[in-house]
């Protein structure tokens, strides 16, 4: 009987036996150390004077039936929350699930009580959740700024087109990547945004309005880096 006493207290759960007039019969040191009530102030004391939340009635009646019908049952925390008060945690955060099982002793039936801490995880979970959440914000916030500027770029009245500087091995300008384009530009040139967006301008594209005089302008703008 001791050895099994002894793994019983040794166990990282609060396990509790009541009996079939749901009176404590057991009840181990996990159980002491969260509640500061030993098995001594607990014993032939019914559940629900000791753990006040078992006297809901979801408990009373899972009690009865179990006592009767050999089951088991599981509360959660994620419903739930928690069952008993643990002095070393505020109940804000106190996340517990509840095991229940029938067991039969010298033909009495009794309910194994496994109160299991998942508080840890809780948390874990929940700073997760509170991370991915910021993360989603800030994504939220820069997707609206950006496509604020998108709009403001599209339906500027002034022809635009944003390119990437390409130099040759001296290290001048030998052409621009075109990364985007706005209406007006397109408008003015009576050019299809398809036809020249993702192209070299001066290389692929062979538009007359694109003369010397406007390539050179261009590159100056570059090299003084103008807009």
């Amino acid at each position: 009987m001791e050895i099994y006493t002894s793994m019983l207290d040794n166990i990282d759960e609060g396990i509790i036996l009541i009996d079939e007039r749901l009176s404590v019969r057991f009840w181990n040191r996990y159980m002491t150390n969260i509640t500061d009530l030993s098995e001594e102030d607990v014993e032939g004391k019914y559940i629900y004077e000791v753990l006040p939340k078992f006297k809901e009635k979801i408990f009373l009646r899972t009690f009865r039936t179990m006592i009767k019908e050999n089951r088991k049952h599981f509360f959660s925390a994620a419903l739930h929350k928690n069952f008993v008060h643990d002095k070393n945690y505020g109940d804000q955060y106190l996340r517990q699930n509840l095991k229940l099982s029938t067991i039969s002793i010298d033909e009495k039936n009794y309910i194994l009580m496994e109160i299991i801490d998942v508080t840890g995880e809780y948390i874990r979970v929940e700073g997760y959740k509170d991370y991915i959440k910021k993360f989603r914000d800030i994504e939220r916030s820069l997707n609206k700024s950006e496509l604020r500027y998108k709009v403001l770029f599209e339906n500027i009245i002034k022809g635009f087109l944003y390119t990437k500087i390409i130099k040759d091995v001296n290290g001048d300008i030998k052409d621009f990547y075109v990364l985007d384009v706005n209406k007006a530009f397109l408008n003015f040139f009576k050019i299809e945004k398809e036809d020249i967006l993702h192209k070299e301008l001066f290389t692929e594209l062979e538009y007359p309005v694109f003369k010397k005089g406007l390539i050179d302008e261009i590159k100056k703008h570059a090299f003084e880096g103008a807009t």
